[in-house]
């Protein structure tokens, strides 16, 4: 038992590591433009908080409204696996990578064809994320794994991938499941949010 628990660990460690390597989120906060550089890995939309994972340390109940930027690394190697964000802005959509949110101000984004694209936060109905691979699954392309509570939900937690963010009144949003189901949700009705090193995802 004690040797599965070894290498359950060291297969969760290298999983860590695969996908920051991929994907790395760093924070500005409030006031002094403090750093933090690691990812988000659960949002509690009742508290209005935030914990972000740096490295080894964790660090608890960062306010949402402490947030003053959020930069996202960008894949430099388009012939490896991972996703792609798709940003509406009514019927008209782009297709790259957002580098950097300004919450409740602005998308930063580079495109396939190397444009820059600012896009305000208000003017977005959607985000959507799809695979670079089309012919591998999601599920082998994404660092990491969404979880998600909703609000006076007795049904525990609902893991998979965030497909679609929709912020238009009457679609939904969507989280694929592993097993291919689609559940649909408001994202007004999320109580709670986490992201998980994903243990499938293949870099190259």
């Amino acid at each position: 038992m004690k040797i599965f628990k070894y290498i359950l660990s060291i297969i969760l460690c290298l999983a860590i590591s695969e996908a920051k390597a991929q994907y790395c989120e760093t924070l500005v906060l409030k006031p002094y433009g403090d750093l933090y550089e690691g990812y988000i890995s659960k949002q509690d939309f009742k508290k209005g908080t935030i914990e972000f994972t740096c490295n080894d340390t964790v660090v608890n109940d960062i306010k949402t409204s402490d947030i003053l930027s959020k930069y996202i690394n960008i894949r430099t190697d388009n012939n490896k696996n991972g996703l792609l964000d798709v940003v509406y802005q009514d019927t008209v959509f782009f297709i790259g990578q957002i580098h950097r949110v300004i919450p409740g101000k602005e998308y930063r984004m580079t495109c396939e064809d190397g444009s820059e694209k600012v896009i305000p936060s208000a003017k977005v109905s959607k985000l959507c994320k799809k695979p670079v691979r089309e012919n591998v699954s999601i599920f082998k392309q994404s660092p990491f794994l969404d979880v998600i509570v909703m609000k006076g939900s007795v049904e525990g937690e609902f893991e998979g991938i965030i497909t679609t963010q929709s912020y238009t009144s009457g679609e939904k949003s969507v989280l694929e499941m592993s097993n291919g189901a689609m559940m649909k949700f408001n994202m007004s009705d999320l109580a709670l949010y986490k992201k998980i090193p994903n243990p499938d995802y293949k870099g190259n």
